[in-house]
């Protein structure tokens, strides 16, 4: 997100948010501690993030695009837990159907000029194991599958419920979470596949 900024954070400010993302996402750095230090770093205004949510849109994996009226037809059914900002993920989700209660994230927090100074520690997600607190809150009585990339996607196969873990490769492979996955997806129409042969 840093380098999505109007203005410009020197390389070594964006290559200490990138590897610290790396390595909450490899398991190798507790994700809260990650997140708070990656926040730190930021120097952004509220107001940029449309900005931000703009670029976003259009980076949006592509099977995901080719598959926009499918995810529509089951958001009833569809979470989100996510470890990124709900101000950042609600308006890119919703054009998939996907509403603002299916949506578990972090919020910013603001000083009173609008810049972003930390981050919501109310938030489920602001806690290393946010995810799998989320996930605990759902009913899942007729099962459930975690799609994701990253350790804390795979962290949620111990929660009660989940079927199994998929990871997704559509735009990272991370070894050290692909290796442990139940299955691997290299789009969405695999992880479909997968889903509709375990029925």
């Amino acid at each position: 997100m840093a380098k999505l900024l109007s203005h410009d954070n020197s390389e070594a400010i964006n290559q200490q948010i990138k590897n610290l993302t790396n390595q909450a996402m490899e398991g190798t750095l507790d994700f809260s501690i990650a997140l708070k230090k990656r926040v730190s770093l930021l120097n952004m205004h509220q107001t940029e993030l449309k900005n931000i949510i703009s670029i976003l849109k259009e980076r949006i994996s592509n099977s995901f695009l080719e598959n926009r009226n499918k995810i529509k037809s089951i958001s009833d059914r569809v979470y989100i837990v996510s470890g990124g900002f709900k101000e950042i993920i609600t308006p890119i989700v919703k054009d998939f159907g996907i509403e603002d209660n299916h949506i578990f994230g972090n919020q910013f927090t603001y000083d009173s000029k609008g810049f972003i100074n930390g981050i919501n520690n109310k938030s489920l997600l602001s806690y290393s194991d946010g995810k799998i607190r989320a996930v605990e809150t759902l009913d899942l009585e007729n099962g459930a599958y975690v799609i994701g990339d990253g350790s804390t996607d795979l962290e949620l196969k111990k929660v009660k419920g989940i079927i199994s873990f998929i990871c997704f490769v559509e735009n990272i492979n991370r070894k050290s979470v692909s290796s442990k996955a139940d299955y691997i997806a290299s789009n969405l129409n695999e992880v479909f596949k997968i889903i509709n042969n375990k029925k």
